[in-house]
């Protein structure tokens, strides 16, 4: 995968000892709770892992600007440190500059620029080299994220629905565009320009949400005045774009969510978007590219596959971490750590030190045991007030390194190791597999596991076709049905006592009425599902614990369990909904129909391993598909999340409540 930014060779007399942040004064103290500042918190948490100084300044107007002398660039960004400028357009080689590449959470970290300055701008794109499938499923996310939760950028009214089909929707961007010289020509121009040559297409204008009152205002005011036909709007941006037939601005982000609604983009400045959308360095240039605009097919999922996937960070996935690292080693910071899951990570500023604290205790005590020659924590991939898991080398050789932290450690590892040691005789280790214990010290919190290569078994299952899908579900309910085998029991199914644990939903705090009115529903769909099982028949087996597609992995056909603990009986049926449940929400996949919320042929897979007697199908099994996403939907409503993975909860839901108490052999 390329790397986001184009980086200068750091010339070999450098040795750069810490990190300095620009940015402006007000976000000083609270950087890490600013989400458009989001980039500077992952870099400040791997440096504060591989043990590098981070420092905090105001940002000198001027590195925003880029008026800087050389002179005053010696000053302000002394060469022992290698600066982050937020908005910044210097281009050192101590420098990279930072900006929210349009959409959240896509960053650049660019030694060139930022936005219409960066270095995407200078890069070629072919169509034909991106994969359709995997841009399509990216489209379709980008769509899900911003299109259905009409989600943009900055607060937007909701009024004026009386807005002309088939518009040229222009969008004003106040002075910033003027300020950092990007226009090629101005607002008033681009404005007459497009009303000259509308050839009779209604033109909608919207000012900047942030731009100053007295900028656009009078120009309006003024066009209006001379009788132009315009159309002056506050409305949301996504219902201005599902009029428009193109979007004319000189570089705005509103253009990229254009590009989600399948409209064309025309550029009046600098863009690094160029690569989709018609430039008018003249305004002369404007009818042909009007014309081009309106008539030629551009290849939108590909070029934003580029442009986000490949070009740009992403923020909240273990490959901008990644990113992050090879940058940082490029500008001679050694690497000690390779990447952070940020799902798992404690990202509160005090949080930091004291992972670091951790790695530095785990790697004197494991360097105290007999029998360990070398050791280096090379990835922190959990951590919470319970426990911490660690990708390491041991000796050489890659391990997992599990700390607890609690005060039942000791008979907590003990579980552990000897429910790993009994499936040892369980699994055949050719196609079924769990990880295995390596050395415990109960005393010391340290458990050592080996390390399963390969991807998470739900990333194999997101970008597998139907007829492979279908393969792996059935294959992870086999290995669910291995796992318990000997160790099942029968019994009578008491839902109350599940239904007693939910969470009331008269109680939950959800910012979302609608979201409370369907968690509501979901209950008393939940109390018909209760009464149709009560009494049915339920298997009780040993099982995982967290029985979910990301703590399997997937190599070459064999599938290797990970994160077992001790002992855990439980019904299987919920077992095998809480899988379900999980990649139902978590993956883009979409099927031809559902049966309890579920897609079909997704269950009708794993059901079709016999994890689960056929009399618990339409009892016990629909009763837990819907308590797992009761309590997954209260889970999403009530942190920071993905929209997507709340939508298709959502769903879920609906379809799950229209079918209780329906029954019937799937």
């Amino acid at each position: 995968m390329r790397v986001c930014c184009s980086l200068p060779a750091t010339p070999k007399h450098l040795m750069h000892t810490k990190i300095v942040f620009h940015f402006p004064d007000r976000y000083s103290s609270t950087y890490m709770q600013a989400s458009h500042l989001r980039l500077f918190t992952r870099i400040k948490i791997l440096a504060d892992h591989m043990n590098i100084p981070v420092e905090v300044r105001p940002r000198d107007q001027r590195l925003g600007l880029g008026t800087c002398t050389p002179a005053e660039l010696d000053e302000i960004l002394e060469y022992d440190g290698l600066h982050i400028i937020e908005n910044g357009r210097i281009q050192r080689d101590n420098v990279l500059n930072v900006a929210l590449a349009y959409l959240q959470p896509f960053y650049h970290l660019d030694a060139q620029g930022v936005l219409a300055n960066s270095s995407i701008s200078k890069l070629e794109f072919d169509p034909s080299q991106i994969d359709p499938r995997l841009a399509q499923q990216f489209f379709d996310h980008l769509q899900t994220e911003f299109v259905a939760q009409r989600k943009t950028r900055y607060d937007q009214p909701q009024g004026d629905k009386d807005l002309p089909d088939g518009c040229i929707a222009v969008f004003l961007q106040g002075a910033g565009p003027h300020k950092y010289g990007t226009t090629h020509c101005s607002d008033e121009a681009m404005l007459r320009t497009v009303l000259e040559h509308a050839e009779g297409r209604p033109v909608v204008v919207k000012s900047h949400p942030l731009s100053a009152p007295g900028f656009d205002v009078p120009l309006v005011r003024d066009l209006l005045l001379e009788g132009h036909s315009l159309h002056a709007t506050e409305a949301n941006v996504h219902d201005i774009l599902a009029k428009a037939c193109v979007t004319v601005s000189f570089n705005s982000a509103v253009a990229v969510e254009g590009f989600l609604h399948r409209v064309p983009a025309i550029f009046f400045g600098k863009s690094d978007l160029h690569h989709i959308g018609e430039m008018v360095e003249h305004l002369s240039d404007f009818p042909r590219a009007l014309t081009r605009a309106l008539t030629e097919t551009r290849a939108y999922p590909a070029f934003l596959q580029w442009y986000f996937r490949e070009q740009c960070l992403e923020i909240g996935t273990r490959g901008a971490d990644q990113k992050i690292l090879d940058t940082l080693s490029k500008y001679g910071f050694e690497r000690q750590v390779t990447a952070v899951d940020v799902t798992h990570l404690d990202t509160r500023p005090d949080a930091t030190s004291k992972i670091s604290g951790e790695i530095r205790n785990v790697t004197e005590l494991m360097l105290a045991q007999p029998g360990i020659r070398r050791f280096r924590i090379t990835e922190v991939l959990k951590h919470s007030d319970h426990s911490a898991v660690f990708r390491a080398r041991l000796n050489g050789k890659p391990v997992v390194v599990k700390q607890f932290f609690q005060s039942n450690s000791a008979s907590e590892i003990a579980a552990m190791q000897s429910e790993i040691d009994h499936l040892e005789g369980v699994f055949d280790g050719e196609i079924f597999q769990a990880n295995t214990c390596l050395h415990a010290w109960p005393d010391t919190g340290l458990v050592v596991l080996s390390f399963a290569r390969g991807q998470r078994l739900s990333d194999k299952i997101s970008s597998s076709d139907s007829d492979q899908r279908r393969r792996l579900f059935r294959r992870a309910g086999k290995w669910l049905k291995l796992y318990g085998t000997g160790r099942q029991q029968q019994g009578s199914f008491s839902p109350r006592w599940w239904m007693g644990r939910l969470p009331n939903p008269e109680h939950c705090h959800m910012s979302n009425a609608s979201d409370r009115a369907l968690l509501i529903e979901l209950f008393h769909g939940l109390e018909r599902a209760a009464r149709n099982s009560i009494g049915a028949s339920v298997t009780h087996s040993a099982t995982h614990g967290n029985f979910v597609a990301t703590n399997i992995i997937f190599h070459r056909g064999t599938l290797c369990g990970i994160n077992i603990k001790g002992d855990i009986r439980l019904p299987v049926a919920r077992e095998v909904a809480r899988f379900l449940v999980h990649q139902q929400i978590s993956d883009s996949h979409e099927g031809d129909a559902r049966q309890h919320g579920i897609w079909r042929d997704d269950l009708r897979a794993m059901i079709s391993s016999e994890v689960i007697p056929n009399v618990e199908r339409d009892t016990t099994l629909p009763f837990f598909i819907g308590e797992q996403l009761y309590g997954r939907f209260v889970e999403l409503c009530t942190s920071d999340t993905q929209l997507a993975d709340l939508e298709r909860c959502r769903l879920a839901i609906h379809s799950f409540i229209e079918e209780v108490p329906l029954t019937g052999r799937i």
